[in-house]
């Protein structure tokens, strides 16, 4: 089922992030591990997500003292997955290893740090500690860098440990060999799509075999590259086939079509403020845009007038021929043809609608269908935001509510006015710090 109410991130905007090290001596450097032993500050624009209290020592420092070499082995062997996959709504084991510091071990007591990625954006997440040890971790943050900074960030750290062990005479083929494919990887486009693919998918590096994934891919090559990632974001392995199989006979169906050139002319009028912005403030932005453009105020969108933008009745049953997924819509030469959720609520029915609007400002051309997943991908963050701010507009709900402590009453009502669920009622005034996140409990 596809998700609504998109909640944006309490987290802090990047700066940069940093992984500071001040090398530290041993008595006998005897290889990588003890030449790679330091001091590690990991900075978050000001903030020093390491700062620790030293519990023997009794005192407070911004460092931890760590080996250098098993964090950027650490790195190295997940760099794929930590650039490119989303946080599943259950995370895995797998999952954990991959993305949350802890896993690293050897000994040391390691931040509880987590990587998340959407494709555009990192979200670090790092939290104090719960019970006590020989350091205590102080910092609960949430913080948000560019995929840009996330990878300057590794590749220094990696960069500096390989000197250190370089300078000191002492080779470790595990770490260069590792980081030598994947900046080779990376430079390749047919492999960094691959390698992309591949980690989306929650795999790592050739756990599966190249030949069998290639030949999936290939299944599912006229989905085009950006509709196909999205497709299988999240899909084990073992049903990644017959959903490309299912896709392929949806797509031989008849069902009907909507013609949609309102909506594409009213998106190509878009011009974006900041293509750096997060993707639930794009998605903002483009409703926003939207709404001047059609001349809506803050009103309710009806159902005629989403109709009529598509060119037939948005909520007519032979939309969603299925009660499960995938829901989807394909793309035909101006026209949708779209395969939605069988649902007895309308006001999810609208909510995909609006999400497919979002989707039109990020499809690539090649795309042959719009996929509506529940990942915490870019794209699909983007279509929740479009479809969020344009059927609720935040300013009609200040004018209607009584703010900051509106009650249940108040809340029902705007839900009811707008055509949406109360939960996209309240996530948009939580979103703009209007209530209290705690109304998100109730």
């Amino acid at each position: 089922m596809s998700a609504e109410a998109p909640l944006a991130p309490s987290a802090a905007s990047d700066g940069q992030l940093r992984f500071d090290v001040d090398w530290l001596t041993t008595d006998a450097i005897s290889g990588p591990e003890t030449a790679s032993y330091g001091a590690l500050t990991v900075r978050a624009g000001d903030h020093e997500l390491t700062s620790v209290v030293d519990t023997i020592a009794r005192t407070t420092r911004s460092s931890i003292r760590v080996s250098l070499h098993q964090l950027a082995l650490w790195f190295a062997d997940n760099w794929w997955r930590l650039r490119w996959e989303p946080e599943p709504g259950e995370p895995t084991l797998s999952w954990r290893m991959a993305h949350e510091m802890g896993a690293i071990g050897g000994g040391f007591v390691w931040p509880s740090m987590t990587f998340a990625s959407d494709g555009e954006q990192v979200h670090v997440a790092m939290r104090a500690s719960r019970r006590e040890h020989t350091i205590r971790y102080l910092e609960s943050r949430d913080l948000v860098f560019s995929a840009l900074s996330f990878e300057r960030g590794v590749d220094d750290l990696v960069s500096q440990v390989l000197a250190r062990q370089q300078d000191l005479g002492l080779s470790d083929s595990a770490l260069s060999d590792t980081w030598r494919a994947v900046r080779d990887e990376r430079a390749n486009p047919t492999s960094a799509a691959f390698r992309k693919r591949e980690a989306m998918m929650g795999l790592d590096p050739d756990e599966v075999s190249g030949d069998q994934l290639q030949r999936l891919f290939a299944t599912g090559e006229w989905l085009g590259p950006g509709a196909l990632d999205e497709s299988l974001v999240e899909t084990r392995l073992a049903e990644a086939e017959d959903l490309l199989v299912r896709l392929e006979v949806l797509r031989q169906q008849s069902s009907p079509k909507l013609a949609y050139q309102d909506v594409l002319d009213a998106v190509a009028s878009w011009s974006p403020d900041s293509k750096s912005a997060a993707p639930w403030q794009r998605g903002a932005a483009l409703a926003a845009h939207l709404r001047r453009h059609w001349g809506l105020g803050h009103e309710l969108i009806s159902d005629e007038f989403l109709s009529d933008a598509f060119g037939g009745d948005i909520q007519s049953d032979k939309l969603g021929p299925s009660a499960s997924g995938p829901f989807i819509a394909f793309r035909e030469q101006g026209t949708l043809r779209p395969v939605l959720r069988r649902t007895r609520f309308p006001t999810s029915r609208r909510f995909d609608i609006a999400r497919l609007i979002g989707d039109a400002a990020v499809a690539d051309q090649a795309d042959a269908l719009s996929p509506l997943t529940r990942s915490r991908t870019a794209r699909q963050k983007f279509q929740r935001a479009v479809a969020q701010a344009l059927l609720c507009p935040v300013e009609g709900l200040v004018a209607r509510l009584t703010l900051p402590l509106p009650d249940d009453d108040e809340l029902a009502e705007a839900a009811r006015y707008y055509q949406v669920s109360e939960q996209v009622v309240t996530t948009t005034l939580v979103n703009h710090k209007l209530i209290s996140r705690d109304y998100l409990t109730f």
